[in-house]
């Protein structure tokens, strides 16, 4: 967050502060995807009426 407002604060674009941009947007990503499938799988597998298999 603190270096895509770095990096729209100056006026030419540096690789480095775009990389850092995109591993921790791609973190951010991956971290909210594994906390809302670690919140659905147990009303997912553990509430259901039938068997799993």
């Amino acid at each position: 967050m603190i270096a895509l407002i770095q990096l729209t604060a100056q006026s030419q674009v540096s690789p480095e502060l775009t990389a850092q941009v995109i591993v921790n947007g791609l973190k951010t990503v991956f971290i909210l995807g594994a906390l809302a499938v670690g919140l659905a799988l147990p009303s997912l597998l553990y509430y259901r009426t039938r068997p799993i298999i």
